[in-house]
């Protein structure tokens, strides 16, 4: 059965610098954060811009995936709600009320699973749906961490940055996926799930030169987290001989404090440090491989099939 409405869950962030430590003490709160990390945080937006573009470029991914059911001449309307910023997903769900939507298929921005990335989100629906009066069903889409509109969009982002045809012999690969305390990581499918995804983008090139590490760990400094970092990663490559490495956010939809300072400052200047070339692919973000695949996984039709 085909949804009423299409719902989009992602983590949000703070859009200007006085949101910026709220924020973060929301997402920290219940959990033991020393004051003089969540300040180092608050110095990372800062040296962006003093905030996330990643509430609007969701909700633009919203209005595309819109545009895209018009252009196959369905009527569905598509909602945005944020973990951690507005709209909240309780006034998500307040409006979807009002416009008197029972059920609605939801998508989880986030392609690969874990109790961070996905089980936080199940439950943060079930605790804002609790209360709100006829408050819609919703049944949540499969992952897409392997769908090949999805892998389709990342390939094409590394061609923008290599280049079509990319040059040869091919740089090394560095795919980068948000770091997880390790036994987290061991009670998901997150490391394969990372890991497959990686493989397939690495053999639409026929590159055997790839790697995996991760990025932007945070909290408890005593708690193992999945490891290489980004930046060790680089400083290994360098002195490995590598001349260039291309860094691709696999594990990213869209631009965050993620990319713009974890990867565009920080590892950047890690390479630079280490004398090696640094490339950064962009995130799938609007690409239109993505916002079709979006459609595919929430109404469970195979759009790729008629072009």
């Amino acid at each position: 059965m085909n949804p009423e409405a299409v719902l989009l869950l992602a983590f949000g962030g703070p859009d200007s610098p006085e949101e910026v430590r709220p924020f973060l003490r929301r997402v920290m709160k219940g959990r033991p954060f020393p004051e003089e990390e969540l300040e180092a945080i608050a110095r990372h937006y800062e040296a962006v811009g003093g905030k996330s573009p990643m509430n609007e470029l969701t909700i633009k991914q919203g209005e595309l995936l819109g545009a895209f059911f018009k252009t196959e001449n369905l009527s569905i309307p598509v909602y945005v709600g944020f973990r951690h910023a507005v709209p909240t997903l309780k006034q998500t769900l307040e409006k979807m009320v009002r416009d008197k939507v029972k059920s609605a298929r939801s998508l989880i921005m986030a392609p690969h699973q874990s109790e961070a990335s996905w089980d936080r989100y199940h439950r943060a629906l079930n605790e804002a749906s609790a209360g709100i009066e006829k408050a819609p069903k919703i049944e949540f889409a499969k992952p897409f961490f392997d769908h090949p509109l999805f892998i389709e969009a990342v390939t094409e982002r590394v061609k923008e940055t290599l280049g079509d045809p990319p040059p040869n012999p091919l740089p090394f690969f560095l795919f980068t996926a948000h770091s997880l305390p390790v036994k987290m990581a061991e009670e998901s499918t997150y490391k394969e799930q990372v890991n497959q995804s990686s493989r397939l983008v690495a053999e639409r090139f026929r590159n055997s030169r790839f790697g995996i590490a991760y990025q932007s760990r945070s909290g408890d400094r005593r708690v193992p987290w999945l490891s290489p970092d980004v930046c060790d990663a680089i400083r290994s490559l360098s002195r490995e001989g590598e001349k260039e490495v291309v860094v691709v956010p696999i594990g990213f939809l869209c631009d965050h404090v993620e990319i713009l300072y974890d990867l565009d400052i920080e590892a950047k200047q890690a390479a630079d440090e280490a004398g090696i070339r640094f490339l950064r692919v962009k995130t799938v973000g609007d690409h239109p491989s993505l916002i079709r695949m979006m459609a595919e996984v929430l109404y469970l039709v195979p759009f790729h099939d008629r072009i």
